[in-house]
């Protein structure tokens, strides 16, 4: 759609702000919205949506703007009108879905991120390899269910901001959404990861007990994460390096995965509940960051290792390959011996550390927030 105001300076755009009440704030859609929020060039033009009732993060970054407080209806019907009445009611030319969950056809023109769009690819996966019939029959009814749920709330926006171009690509494959309606804008990295320094690393280390050589990765429990291959690669290096998981409590690691750890508590360790600062400590002192996993929409934590000076190994799968550029060494996230024998190179070889590591801190500054929010608000201005 093209602009029908006489100039970008005369919309009025609400962002929907409410995953900030609901998920953590230091990660995924949380620190989207934040780094963004901190980063828009016209405070006047935007306005966060919040539901009123619940608590509001105390951000400096939200300070800059008016915000609008929504009293959502209990009338599950009349949610969809409801809600457009109220943006229509503050005057919002345009409402932008901060992410691709919760979705809700609107009454005036509407934007979304989609961060990734997992959940189709995995479950057809999922459907290919059932061993029971009626399992498989669930699941294809479910992703049927899903796919046209998904074509009916997303289908009706007008434009897309997509984090990756495979993110872009899959928006296409499994739910039909042209490619000239999504618009690729790379997140950016936090500004703690580029700014810090080592001198609070040691401390941290002795904190959690750690040596001074450590293989470190950053993931929940999820099947597409790949953790249980990750160990098992870990497990076969020759030298006795401990594989450090930060992760959270939910979901629980498959029985496979759990005996793994039992029988090598001092090979694989668990850390979880991590401040950002212990985190970033974390990253910065580990001699390689592993991030074979199988499926990413993105794959922030492969940046947030390269800002901190630490070489990493990736997947040559999903967006990870563009993210990583030639930045990264590239393995196949399904083959465990290919994964062994990169460690084990980037173990021994000082020259190919050295490389990554000054490869990695270039291919950072490719990536900005600030970049990010210039980008999504001329998107914004090509929408209303």
């Amino acid at each position: 759609m093209e602009i029908t105001k006489e100039t970008s300076n005369d919309m009025t755009i609400a962002i929907d702000c409410r995953p900030l009440q609901d998920c953590s704030l230091g990660r995924g859609i949380g620190s989207y919205l934040i780094n963004l929020l901190e980063n828009w060039p016209e405070p006047d033009q935007l306005r966060p949506v919040f539901i009123e009732g619940k608590p509001i993060p105390d951000l400096p970054g939200l300070k800059r703007f008016k915000l609008l407080l929504y009293k959502p209806t209990l009338k599950v019907w009349q949610i969809s009108k409801n809600f457009s009445h109220f943006l229509k009611k503050n005057g919002i030319d345009l409402f932008h879905f901060s992410g691709q969950y919760n979705v809700t056809p609107l009454d005036l023109p509407y934007t979304v991120t989609v961060h990734d769009i997992m959940y189709f690819p995995l479950r057809k996966l999922e459907i290919e390899q059932a061993t029971s019939f009626w399992k498989r029959l669930q699941w294809k009814l479910d992703l049927w269910w899903m796919t046209r749920r998904g074509k009916k709330e997303l289908g009706q926006a007008v434009g897309f901001i997509a984090v990756s171009q495979y993110t872009k690509d899959d928006l296409l494959k499994h739910l039909n959404i042209p490619l000239d309606h999504t618009t690729v804008v790379y997140n950016g990295i936090d500004t703690d990861f580029i700014t810090t320094t080592r001198s609070t690393t040691s401390t941290v280390l002795e904190k959690y007990h750690f040596p001074k050589r450590y293989i470190l990765t950053v993931a929940p429990f999820e099947s597409r994460k790949n953790l249980g291959n990750m160990i098992k690669a870990c497990l076969a290096l020759q030298e006795d390096i401990p594989f450090i998981i930060v992760t959270k409590d939910h979901p629980a690691p498959s029985l496979e995965i759990q005996t793994l750890i039992k029988q090598n508590p001092k090979r694989i360790r668990l850390i979880m509940d991590l401040s950002k600062e212990d985190l970033v400590a974390l990253y910065q002192k580990a001699t390689i960051f592993l991030f074979a996993t199988n499926y990413e929409g993105f794959g922030l934590p492969v940046l947030e290792a390269m800002a901190v000076g630490t070489p990493v190994i990736t997947s040559t799968t999903t967006s990870l390959p563009e993210v990583a550029g030639d930045a990264a060494l590239l393995v196949d996230p399904s083959d465990t011996g290919a994964i062994t024998s990169a460690l084990s190179t980037l173990l021994s070889d000082e020259v190919l550390r050295t490389s990554l590591i000054k490869k990695g801190l270039e291919r950072v500054n490719e990536f900005s927030y600030q970049k990010a929010a210039e980008e999504t608000l001329t998107f914004f201005s090509r929408h209303i």
